[in-house]
């Protein structure tokens, strides 16, 4: 059964303040923990290892939206949480706020360390991988990261470090809204898509959905499922997400995300690309070239379709 979906609550509060001129080594290796399935699930999620006021913990690596704590954890690491007036204007469906405030935290991974303002969720929103909390864009887009998901591993690099060996491909990346976007085809429509590492699924948005023509009322041959408050669909056989034109991937569980009427829609209605993809490859986001490399494929622990031209 369909497990994950990740709820990325955006805001404008992103800052990113490095506490250090202390130059970070050139290259480091941090082992990633799962924190949802396991080393035979194809659409498993990794947290990655960090210390926050001191206090070790594994943040989902969610890489869209700020980096968030949960309200119990912030009591663990002694965070000094204050209230926010934009944060109180977020709401769940009964008008109950989402989010406690924010807090100032020195948060290291690896050999770097940076002062960043979390933003304080209530433990009752918070999902099974984000119990500690979610390491956000404000602090993965300052290093070139690499995965693998069949090692386990994230390796963080200065931005511009060239690949080792030839990619499998390289994607255009776009940075914005606090999130990095790459345009793929899927279904045979054209769309930007962000990376959600913290999602098993493949998400689709609203405007995805009414591209698929999946909320106009006529008979279509998918099959949508319900579990819970998320619909979820396959995409198999010709039903396709295009990476390149030669590498076309199906055989993908995907979450219909629904539209927040209720103000600015945030980052969780945008469609994306989540585990269920990008545990295929080992891959490397550059943001100094606004690359997306898939620099190889991944063994995979279960059967995957690849469909090429």
């Amino acid at each position: 059964m369909p497990r994950r979906v990740i709820v990325i609550l955006c805001t404008q509060l992103i800052w990113f303040v490095p506490l250090t001129a202390a130059k970070p080594p050139a290259e480091q290796v941090l082992h990633l923990r799962i924190l949802d399935g396991d080393d035979r699930d194809a659409t498993r999620v990794f947290g990655v290892p960090v210390t926050c006021n001191d206090e070790p913990a594994d943040f989902v690596m969610a890489c869209n939206g700020p980096t968030r704590i949960s309200e119990n954890f912030a009591r663990q690491c002694h965070a000094d949480v204050t209230a926010d007036e934009q944060l109180n204007r977020q709401t769940d469906a009964q008008g109950k706020p989402i989010f406690t405030g924010i807090a100032n935290v020195r948060l290291r991974l690896g050999e770097r360390e940076s002062q960043v303002t979390a933003t304080v969720v209530k433990d009752a929103y918070c999902q099974k991988t984000e119990k500690q909390g979610v390491l956000g864009y404000d602090v993965v887009k300052n290093d070139q990261w690499e995965v693998d998901p069949s090692a386990a591993t994230l390796t963080l690099r200065p931005p511009g470090e060239p690949p080792k060996a030839r990619p499998l491909a390289i994607l255009p990346l776009k940075e914005h809204d606090g999130a990095y976007f790459v345009r793929v085809k899927a279904r045979n429509v054209v769309a930007e898509v962000a990376l959600v590492p913290a999602s098993s699924f493949i998400q689709a948005g609203p405007d995805l959905q009414r591209a698929w023509d999946l909320n106009s009322g006529k008979r279509l041959d998918v099959d949508v499922k319900t579990f819970g408050d998320v619909r979820v669909l396959r995409l198999s056989g010709r039903d396709v997400i295009e990476l390149t034109p030669d590498l076309r991937e199906t055989d993908l569980p995907v979450a219909l995300i629904g539209k927040d009427d209720r103000g600015p829609r945030p980052n969780s209605a945008s469609s994306g690309l989540g585990q269920c993809l990008l545990n295929r490859f080992v891959y490397c986001v550059e943001p100094r070239r606004q690359q997306l490399r898939l620099l190889r494929r991944a063994p995979q622990p279960a059967q995957t379709q690849a469909v090429s031209r």
